[in-house]
């Protein structure tokens, strides 16, 4: 469109002011060439880019008018040169702008655009000579040529500019899809390991799961202080291999994104005491005065996530703080809560201070045995703190001890009708007679938990495979995977949906997508294994006495 609004004022300056009987057939023939162009253009972007070929063909149909147009503006030149020798300034302003244009659009094709500018210029030299033979005419040919020769420097550069930038893209092109390919397989290979982590996680908490239970009933059953002894170890040992399987379980599931918060109003001093008081024997073992301060703090959030992470600081700072003081509590501020846990140990370096959040890193104060665990408790915590919209903020001397902090719990009005817990202390009497069945198709967990209930004074029902007809029982334990395809949770939506559901709890060691939601829904908790006895106790203490 440029080219031809140059042609048109082109034409009208030659025939209108200087008269040349010529002009009407150049700017015919200028029209004809720029719309031919134009037309070749638009076919070959929508039918030939991509075909060798027709690609070809249509680079040399390219080539071919174009050299018809520069023809047109250097035989232009000659004959304003004859007829018209005034308006040799005004054509060559025109001429080599227009050859500068060509140099600019059409540099990708470099034969075409060295067609142009020597098809024209050449011409335009001749035409200054013919108008003033001798020196001058001379000079100011030679200066044209000059500035064909510029131009053919201009477009080598710009061509070649052009296609280091084509093969800077190709090359960028085929890194991307090298990233792309890496980062699929790391993708890939992050979902195995998860995978991997989950199933063996699942795969090693039911031996330990069983042993477990089987402790809990040598425990109940020996008298021999000695006895004892060796049986307190092996369960401190289990306890430790615990701790080890639910970390390993927590990062498959936030990995696989199988965590999502369920947000409710609970309790969160009564959180904080729960953890005070299930750590109190891991801290009398490490020699750390454990207190806590919480009091009443209601809030906003997931109470069994806010439980882990809660847990997950208090045993960091019985792990590295022995023989010192822990203090855990609540702190209001205003309408937020926050959760401290503050010990008097050994302190944590300044340039650790934020290394300790990520995975895998433990650090070894200098003098002490070395720790247990992985070195995934805080990076579990930092993890679920984003989770749950929580911050996780930490202040700590060398030599003076160390204050975690979990900041951004909205407070909320307590639900009516919220009344404490009772727990008696005499639990056999509570749960003598008390019926329940046990459906798990591991026979060494199904015989260590049948041992255990019955002990405590329940009447015990085990199988491999849900009982058919009537389920008679006050409280039903299923294990979550019984074979290739039967779920626990499906068995008890079937006895949900039948209107027989007993009061009931899962057993599980996977990491399943819908669990949680499914067992929220039919109001059963789910126990991850290995299954603490004192959790599953409070469970049973807390049916038989007809409570929620």
């Amino acid at each position: 469109m440029v080219h031809l609004g140059v042609v048109a004022l082109t034409y009208l300056n030659l025939r209108l002011e200087s008269g040349t009987y010529w002009a009407g057939g150049w700017a015919g023939g200028m029209v004809a060439a720029t719309v031919v162009l134009a037309v070749a253009s638009v076919l070959y972007h929508r039918l030939a880019s991509r075909h060798e070929a027709r690609a070809k063909w249509f680079g040399n149909l390219h080539s071919g008018i174009t050299a018809s147009i520069g023809i047109l503006w250097g035989v232009g030149a000659v004959g304003v040169a004859r007829d018209a020798p005034d308006e040799l300034l005004f054509y060559t302003l025109v001429l080599g702008g227009t050859a500068l244009g060509a140099v600019s659009s059409q540099h990708p094709m470099l034969r075409s655009c060295m067609l142009s500018v020597w098809t024209s210029i050449p011409p335009l030299a001749l035409a200054h000579y013919m108008n003033a033979p001798g020196i001058r005419g001379g000079s100011t040919a030679a200066m044209m040529l000059l500035f064909g020769i510029t131009l053919t420097v201009l477009a080598v550069r710009l061509n070649r500019f052009l296609a280091a930038n084509v093969s800077l893209i190709a090359r960028l092109d085929d890194k991307v899809v090298e990233l792309e390919q890496a980062r699929r397989a790391a993708d890939d290979a992050n979902a195995a390991k998860s995978r991997l982590l989950a199933q063996a996680s699942h795969d090693l908490r039911q031996p330990i799961h069983a042993v477990g239970l089987l402790v809990e009933c040598l425990r109940d059953e020996e008298r021999d202080p000695e006895a004892l002894s060796i049986i307190a170890r092996i369960d401190r040992s289990l306890d430790g291999l615990a701790r080890l399987f639910r970390s390993l379980l927590d990062v498959a599931a936030l990995d696989m994104g199988r965590i999502r918060p369920q947000q409710g109003v609970f309790d969160l001093g009564r959180v904080v005491a729960d953890v005070a008081r299930q750590s109190s024997e891991a801290a009398r073992e490490r020699g750390v005065h454990l207190r806590s301060v919480a009091g009443s703090a209601w809030v906003h959030g997931d109470a069994g996530l806010v439980h882990t992470v809660v847990q997950n600081l208090v045993s960091n700072a019985i792990k590295y703080a022995p023989n010192a003081r822990v203090l855990v509590g609540c702190r209001r501020r205003g309408r937020t809560v926050s959760v401290e846990v503050h010990d008097t140990g050994p302190g944590i370096a300044a340039e650790d201070q934020q290394r300790i959040f990520d995975e895998f890193v433990r650090l070894q104060p200098a003098g002490r045995a070395k720790s247990e665990g992985l070195g995934l408790g805080l990076s579990i915590v930092r993890r679920l703190a984003a989770l749950l919209g929580l911050t996780v903020g930490l202040r700590s001397t060398p030599g003076r001890g160390s204050a975690f902090r979990v900041d951004g719990f909205v407070s909320a009005d307590p639900p009516p009708g919220n009344a404490d817990e009772v727990r008696p202390r005499d639990f056999r009497n509570l749960l003598a007679g008390f019926r329940v069945i046990v459906v798990d198709d591991d026979a060494a967990v199904r015989d260590g938990m049948a041992g255990m209930l019955a002990r405590w004074g329940c009447l015990v029902t085990a199988c491999g495979q849900p009982p058919q007809g009537p389920i008679d029982a006050d409280f039903l334990i299923v294990d979550q995977i019984l074979g290739e395809a039967l779920r626990g949770v499906s068995i008890l939506e079937d006895l949900a949906a039948k209107g027989k559901l007993p009061p009931a709890a899962i057993v599980t060691g996977a990491v399943e997508t819908d669990l949680e939601d499914r067992a929220r829904v039919l109001d059963v908790p789910v126990l991850m294994k290995p299954v603490r006895p004192a959790e599953l106790r409070s469970l049973l203490l807390t049916a038989a006495s007809g409570g929620p």
